[in-house]
């Protein structure tokens, strides 16, 4: 997997700039099928990670980052789907459905159409793939030192726990660390070991994701590790936001030392 080096790092995220306060916000159009929805970017002064939220009922993650953006600078992208989790666009006069994290390679894509809609034919799944590549285009995924995605999870659902050795997702983590007396749900969830090893040693949460036999769910993480990418989600309960804020000041203390 490549590697960060301590200088690009340091420009892309160390946040030693002069803090703004305010920065502009530009609406980004884009047609699914009959319908249009929209990609938010806010843009920050300042060197500054890139943060991607691709479910637009996760408030939390959009305040965290929001927030984040303004200390240290930066940018973070946004999907806008009516406030919903899944995004709907109709097509030949039928609504279809699917996650947002789950488009980014064909089997997830297709596998996501299938879930929430049943056999989709084959211009559905163009145009789902189409949105896949905008989003990546947009955020600017091909030319980040990082990928940083920001999620919300529920209480008692989705959390560190998925992957220990009797959760669903067990398959999918090469490493665990749950510290005791750690929140579950908020857990950083990454694709490169020196990144896991750091935050690890921070005292938080962390799964890294094991490339090789992870699920193909079409989410960006399966995408990232494919292409030698690192990759972050940082994960945090609904409603939490000064918890998802200190995991990314934690986060900007150690990407620095990669």
């Amino acid at each position: 997997m490549r590697r960060l080096s301590p200088i690009l790092l340091a420009l892309a995220l160390a946040g030693c700039h002069a803090q703004p306060v305010h920065f502009p916000s530009e609406a980004i159009p884009h047609r699914l099928g009959d319908t249009e929805i929209t990609f938010a970017v806010h843009s920050s002064q300042g060197a500054g990670p890139a943060f991607l939220v691709l479910h637009d009922n996760e408030d939390t993650a959009v305040e965290a980052g929001l927030e984040a953006i303004r200390t240290r600078g930066g940018r973070l992208v946004e999907v806008r789907a009516r406030g919903r989790r899944l995004v709907a666009f109709e097509m030949d006069g039928q609504i279809w459905r699917f996650d947002p994290n789950r488009v980014f390679t064909p089997d997830g894509a297709e596998a996501t159409l299938q879930s929430f809609n049943g056999s989709a034919p084959s211009e559905v799944l163009a145009e789902v793939r189409r949105f896949a590549d905008t989003v990546l285009a947009v955020y600017g995924a091909e030319s980040l030192p990082l990928l940083a995605a920001l999620h919300n999870n529920t209480e008692g659902e989705y959390s560190a726990l998925s992957y220990t050795p009797e959760g669903e997702h067990a398959r999918d983590a090469a490493a665990l660390h749950l510290p005791p007396g750690a929140d579950p749900d908020n857990f950083f969830f990454v694709t490169d070991r020196a990144l896991y090893d750091a935050l690890a040693a921070a005292g938080f949460a962390v799964v890294l994701q094991d490339n090789d036999r992870a699920t193909d769910d079409g989410s960006l993480s399966v995408w990232a590790a494919r292409r030698g990418v690192p990759y972050v989600n940082i994960e945090a309960r609904h409603g939490d936001r000064e918890g998802q804020i200190r995991m990314l000041e934690a986060l900007a203390r150690a990407l620095p030392i990669l």
